[in-house]
């Protein structure tokens, strides 16, 4: 994949549009997910079901939101 370089301007709400050339290097379309994540200061942009959580507590977290394993996932914390 090529560089891309775009701006986006954020709006009054906290909103962006990402631009057109991002959303077609992702491969987003309306309504598809991307997650915004930092790491050394650089802000990266992945499409949200390629994303993934690597600490346990955000994934036990996020079983308890979804109502799935919560318990075994507390276990495995602890």
């Amino acid at each position: 994949m090529s560089d891309i370089h775009e701006v986006a301007t954020i709006t009054s709400k906290g909103q962006i549009t990402l631009p057109k050339p991002i959303r077609q290097a992702l491969g987003v379309t309306v309504g598809g997910k991307v997650a915004f994540d930092i790491k050394s200061g650089d802000v990266v942009v992945t499409r949200a079901d390629q994303a993934a959580h690597e600490d346990p507590a955000i994934e036990a977290f996020l079983g308890l939101l979804k109502g799935k394993n919560f318990g075994k996932q507390l276990v495995k914390l602890i």
